[in-house]
């Protein structure tokens, strides 16, 4: 026997009530006056023992009233389903992903009813003999219905999410003819295979979609420095705000925070398509800072915040390897605040260098620079810029592979750049630009590599990059001198350079991470193997799973990270600062509704879609009908036939 509403059955308590008057009313006695009790002895013996049976009988006839008028409220029934009938182990997924923070339910979010919900589904399963969990960072069978109802309650949120091939995967633990029940909000970022499921004929599926449609929500979408190498000295910092099912512009306060301070604040009208880009100033800083940015929109808050690490210019290593000390790049270089610069005529790179992972700009024949391949390899990045040489095309081809030939340009032309869209070039020019004069320069050797920055007119690259290993090199097709090019005497051949070497640093790192990035890679001097990273922050602290690879470490993030501020550190050594952000995915509220779920598997009759009135009367009818007998109707009669008999004993009994 089970009941509907078991919380009733602490009024059982109230038995004692009619117990307690029982025993009151026996230590009651009455004084008569009698002249004499001589012929009174017999009759008293046979009076006392039938009025102990009376009151004993008034007692269980009340005590029986009370029980069966309790035993209705909490409306017993019997499970009609025998063993034999029984399912084996259900299915239940929660969705605790952080879109369940959304309330579309009054004062609850929408994990809460989820939990309730799938709580009462446990319940009213009664021929089940056990139960498999799923959410998005937990999986676990469960023989015991008191224990699997533990786990659900102890659910909170999680930044990790599943697509929907992954939850089938998890639930499919068992033979067919299983069922299951999948409660979620259904953001079509994570179903987007979910009719996938039309396949499925063999299980009983229920599916319970929690949201109300469509949410309109503001969110910080990304955040970037408009200068190069991000760098704080450069001042101009740019956040841009998305938005996701409005209908009209809004209106939105955005600010700025740098080590718990405020340093700016902007007002954004966020256009319901493209969303707006506020700016802000950031030029007092001076050293490495950490902060975010901040906005107000609700219901949805997860996504307010979006947390940030700026760094200060700090110089980088820069090997300049050239036998002509009078040559350009050292006007280039040498007296550049974000260059520390270290002069070589020749390869290869002494052994103190190599630690430090330095940009390499080689000015020279291709003989020589097979001994920088190793450090390419490994990570390092290059410029290469050749010398009128035999053969270069050749060697080329069988040192790095970069399908060359023979050039076929003998006579200068005027260069022309490859796309001005390409982010390379936002940091060279301020904005774009519809007419340039351009340099001008003969084709020593030519490649097919699509991979072009700067062409000729007929489409062939003048400077294009080729990815080597860990490494990446930026090779000229010319010579760049006098004969062959006027690019050293021209006013973009200081930004060019300067943006080559900024954009392939080895030691800054982003503004930012997403907590779904897989990986983290980041270049660390002196660091030895068996030294372990740790990850922390206030009141967390772990030691991720890394390796080290090219002189970069490299550590993996996390599943379970939430966003904030971190450090990276050895000991008590502090190594880096990290910012961790949900994925932007996460905002856009666009959900699978109640009938859009209907419509995709009307003809699935295996299949049923629910949304959370229609669950709960489901849940109601399942414990009243179909598989289970109510009795509160008995327990009522009951209740009325001990209180006639109660009424019975007191005024016919004698």
């Amino acid at each position: 026997m089970s009941f509907l509403y078991p919380s009733f059955l602490w009024a059982l308590f109230a038995l004692s009530i009619p117990i307690i008057i029982h025993l009151l009313n026996l230590q009651r006695s009455v004084k008569l006056d009698f002249s004499s009790l001589e012929f009174l002895q017999a009759a008293k013996k046979e009076t006392s023992s039938k009025q102990k049976l009376k009151h004993w009988l008034i007692l269980l006839a009340r005590c029986l009233f009370v029980a069966m008028l309790v035993l209705a409220f909490a409306q017993p029934f019997f499970s009609s389903a025998s063993k034999k009938d029984n399912i084996a182990k259900l299915g239940v997924y929660i969705d605790n992903s952080l879109s369940m923070e959304n309330q579309p339910y009054s004062e609850i979010t929408a994990l809460d009813e989820a939990k309730q919900l799938a709580i009462e589904w446990i319940e009213s399963q009664t021929a089940a003999d056990g139960f498999h969990l799923v959410s998005n960072n937990f999986a676990q069978t469960y023989q015991s219905r008191k224990k699997a109802i533990e786990k659900i309650s102890q659910l909170d949120l999680t930044t990790q999410t599943l697509t929907f091939s992954e939850i089938r995967k998890k639930l499919d633990v068992y033979p067919n003819h299983q069922k299951m029940i999948l409660i979620s909000d259904f953001q079509k970022k994570d179903f987007q295979d979910i009719n996938e499921l039309k396949k499925d004929t063999n299980n009983l599926i229920e599916l319970l979609s929690l949201n109300q449609g469509e949410e309109a929500n503001l969110f910080i979408d990304s955040v970037w420095v408009e200068k190069a190498n991000q760098k704080v000295q450069q001042t101009k910092v740019a956040v841009r705000i998305g938005s996701h099912g409005k209908q009209e512009s809004e209106k939105v306060s955005v600010k700025l925070y740098l080590n718990e301070l405020l340093v700016g604040t902007g007002l954004a009208e966020v256009n319901p398509t493209s969303g707006a880009v506020v700016n802000f100033d950031v030029s007092s800083i001076t050293e490495d800072a950490v902060g975010y940015v901040a906005i107000e929109d609700y219901p949805i808050t997860f996504d307010n915040k979006l947390y940030l690490k700026f760094q200060t210019a700090s110089k980088q290593d820069l090997i300049i390897i050239d036998e002509d000390k009078n040559s350009f790049l050292h006007t280039i270089y040498d007296d550049s605040s974000l260059f520390r610069v270290h002069r070589l005529t020749k390869p290869p790179i002494p052994e103190h260098l190599k630690e430090k992972n330095a940009f390499i700009v080689y000015r020279g024949d291709a003989a020589d620079a097979m001994s920088l391949k190793e450090e390419i390899a490994q990570g390092s990045n290059m410029i290469f810029i050749p010398q009128d040489e035999k053969e270069l095309a050749q060697k080329l081809n069988q040192h790095f592979g970069l399908q060359t030939n023979e050039g076929t340009i003998q006579e200068p032309q005027t260069l022309v750049l490859s796309d001005q869209n390409n982010p390379f070039f936002k940091q060279v020019f301020e904005k774009k630009q519809e007419r340039i004069n351009m340099p001008t320069a003969k084709q020593f050797i030519q490649t097919t590599v699509n991979t072009a920055l700067i062409q000729y007119p007929d489409g062939t690259p003048f400077l294009f990059s080729k990815t080597y290993g860990q490494g990446k090199i930026y090779l000229f097709t010319s010579p760049i001198d006098d004969e062959y090019s006027s690019f050293h005497q021209h006013a973009l051949c200081i930004p060019f350079f300067y943006q080559l070497a900024l954009s392939s640093g080895t030691f800054d790192q982003p503004m930012y991470y997403r907590s779904a990035q897989e990986s983290i890679n980041f270049s660390l001097q002196n660091y030895a193997a068996t030294e372990a990273v740790h990850l922390s922050s206030i009141d967390y602290d772990v030691i991720p799973s890394q390796s080290v690879r090219n002189k970069k470490v490299i550590l993996d993030l996390p599943k379970d990270i939430w966003m904030g501020d971190y450090t990276l550190s050895i000991g008590d050594k502090k190594i880096e600062q990290l910012a961790v952000n949900y994925p932007k995915e996460e905002s856009k509220t666009s959900y699978y509704s109640q009938d859009d779920l209907k419509k995709i598997f009307s003809s699935n009759e295996n299949i049923t879609v629910f949304g959370e009135s229609s669950m709960n009367d489901e849940l109601l009818s399942r414990k009243l009908s179909g598989s289970s007998v109510p009795l509160w109707k008995y327990c009522v009669a009951l209740s009325l036939l001990f209180l006639v008999i109660e009424i019975c004993l007191i005024r016919f009994l004698t």
